[in-house]
């Protein structure tokens, strides 16, 4: 019989690829949070980024991916800081007044986690 060893797994590490992606949709969650208190629909909002109803639900639902430039348009679009996507999602220890975070303290928030 061909077995191997089990791979030890410190069990306080967390896989950056399941960490991107709980956080990858949460963000997606806060983006239809924002949406919709401002009673804004999918297709309102895809409008505003020149894009579909389906699209604006991909993200919302974190089946695609956000990237950089799309996050700073909805930043725009809802009328919020690019940080306030990230305030609870898992790992990321930010503080809900945005005055004084920094992208510094977001990076520095997402390495220790």
């Amino acid at each position: 019989m061909n077995t191997k060893p089990k791979k030890y797994v410190d069990p306080g590490h967390v896989n950056p690829v399941e960490r991107a992606a709980a956080i990858d949709a949460h963000v997606g969650r806060r983006v239809k949070q924002r949406r919709v208190a401002l009673g804004m629909s999918e297709e309102d909002l895809a409008r505003v980024l020149n894009t579909t109803g389906q699209q604006v639900m991909k993200y919302e639902a974190g089946d695609n991916r956000i990237s950089c430039g799309r996050l700073y348009e909805l930043s725009r679009a809802l009328d919020v800081p690019i940080l306030w996507f990230f305030i609870g999602a898992p790992g990321v220890d930010l503080s809900p007044d945005l005055k004084d975070v920094t992208l510094a303290d977001l990076l520095r928030s997402l390495s220790e986690g």
